[in-house]
């Protein structure tokens, strides 16, 4: 499977930074977030993609936080999931510069995950000071992702409620 994905043909990101999914028929929850992630790596971008687009949320992707601090000026968004080790400008900095309210972003104060692999002690404290506001670890798990969007939008009854309707979640 995994190598499937990794041939998928560069189509499948498209303009916007979307990647095409057909969950049509998954459950979809009450509430739809317009989502930011800020990932460089294709297969990641992929699997929290379809993790994310399966809950009913739209995404859009930023390879790095050069393109997200634009996309973060030119679009509203209810939440981003931020990688940390990128090129160009780090899941750090970018924090930092757009934690800034002359930064130019629509919101400065918009919730971030940050979204890594470093699980080391420290790690989650050195998110925190560049001002993001919660952290999940690598590879990203689908009940990592309902809990912290749940946290952050007071979602956690559709947490128990995936749960309670049988829904698998991969072993943390």
């Amino acid at each position: 499977m995994l190598h499937r994905v990794l041939e998928l043909p560069s189509s499948v990101l498209a303009d916007t930074g979307s990647v095409s999914t057909d969950d049509s028929s998954d459950e979809k929850p009450s509430m739809s977030l317009r989502l930011l992630l800020v990932e460089d790596v294709r297969v990641n971008i992929i699997v929290a993609t379809t993790m994310l687009r399966s809950l009913g949320h739209e995404v859009d992707i930023a390879e790095n936080g050069l393109i997200a601090l634009e996309k973060l000026r030119q679009n509203d968004y209810d939440l981003v999931f931020m990688d940390c080790q990128m090129p160009e400008l780090d899941g750090y900095q970018c924090t930092l510069q757009l934690r800034d309210p002359n930064s130019g972003v629509r919101n400065p104060k918009i919730p971030i995950i940050a979204m890594t692999a470093h699980a080391m002690v420290g790690d989650r404290e050195k998110c925190l000071q560049s001002g993001m506001d919660d952290y999940i670890t690598k590879p990203i798990d689908h009940e990592q992702i309902v809990a912290a969007i749940s946290h952050w939008f007071g979602r956690q009854s559709e947490f128990q409620h995936m749960k309670h309707q049988g829904t698998q979640f991969p072993a943390s």
